[in-house]
């Protein structure tokens, strides 16, 4: 039987045994994120452990979820993996079951984002697949008429930078609502992720605005993932700074309910991420979506 350790965060053999797993299995160094602070008492690992090395893991993200105007003690499950060499013996299974029972009766809802490979493995473990939508702004519908303006009005941030750093953990901290009716909020630790892996390229911020933007124009397409303001701005403002003239619409990571444009949605049929959610919390009336930074 394996040992199960939860909760190892100061114990350094165990946390670089997690970093090597996670690199393994996704590709990603854990342990710049870990380096700068961002692995919090909001992010609890569970794993189970073969002669001194993590070999399965699932962690808990706890989360303050903003649904129709009211906040929601949530938990979201991420960083699911095994080792090859320990597949098919059910252990993430395990793993999953013991946040469960360790904290369903202290939280409003447990929820998850899963890939298309394991679409069957959840329901088998109780939770329900929910279809969430996409966001789009279409361009010449708005009057949209786009001049890129990170040369002016926006600058690249660098989350190596100091003090570019600094203004991004504030504004993580400080940032209003994107939308009521359903939003995240206290998940420094997913967005300091995305800060400094996901998105490390891809952030701009605005000192007219008092806004950083996470997004990139791939061909006609402008992809907003994320808006971090502290005084609010018009999406038609931003998306006119941020587009070029070639680009034909805006796709949100998030929801908004900015009135200033007309946003159109549609089922997310085909995604990389699929919601599933355990029976108990009621999430809004469709069209809906959980904020694409808020994705453990």
């Amino acid at each position: 039987m394996y040992q199960l350790i939860k909760n190892y965060r100061g114990d350094s053999n165990y946390r670089s045994s997690f970093f090597d797993l996670a690199k393994k299995i996704f590709g990603l160094d854990f342990d710049i994120w870990y380096q700068k602070g961002c692995w919090n008492d909001q992010y609890i690992c569970y794993s189970f452990v073969d002669e001194g090395q993590v070999i399965a893991n699932a962690s808990a993200n706890f989360l303050t979820v903003i649904k129709e105007g009211k906040p929601y003690k949530l938990i979201q499950l991420g960083t699911v993996m095994t080792a090859e060499n320990y597949r098919r013996q059910g252990l993430a299974k395990q793993l999953i079951k013991t946040i469960i029972a360790d904290y369903q009766d202290e939280v409003d809802g447990i929820y998850l984002f899963a890939n298309e490979t394991v679409l069957d493995f959840y329901p088998k473990i109780g939770f329900e697949r929910q279809i969430e939508s996409n966001f789009t702004i279409n361009h010449a519908t708005n009057r949209l008429e786009g001049q890129r303006g990170t040369d002016k009005q926006w600058r690249k941030l660098n989350p190596d930078n100091q003090d570019d750093w600094a203004l991004l953990t504030d504004y993580s901290q400080r940032r209003l609502l994107n939308s009521t009716q359903l939003d995240v909020i206290e998940n420094e630790a997913l967005l300091g992720f995305y800060f400094m892996l996901a998105f490390k390229d891809k952030m701009y911020y605005s000192d007219t605005f008092k806004t950083i933007v996470l997004c990139e124009e791939i061909e006609k397409t402008l992809y907003l993932y994320d808006v971090l303001s502290l005084e609010k701005v018009k999406l038609k403002t931003l998306i006119t700074s941020l587009a070029s003239k070639l680009s034909e619409t805006t796709e949100l990571g998030f929801m908004s309910q900015d009135d200033s444009v007309v946003i159109n949605s549609e089922e997310a049929l085909d995604t990389d991420d699929y919601l599933f959610v355990l029976p108990g919390f009621v999430l809004p009336t469709a069209p809906f979506l959980f904020p694409l930074t808020s994705h453990g």
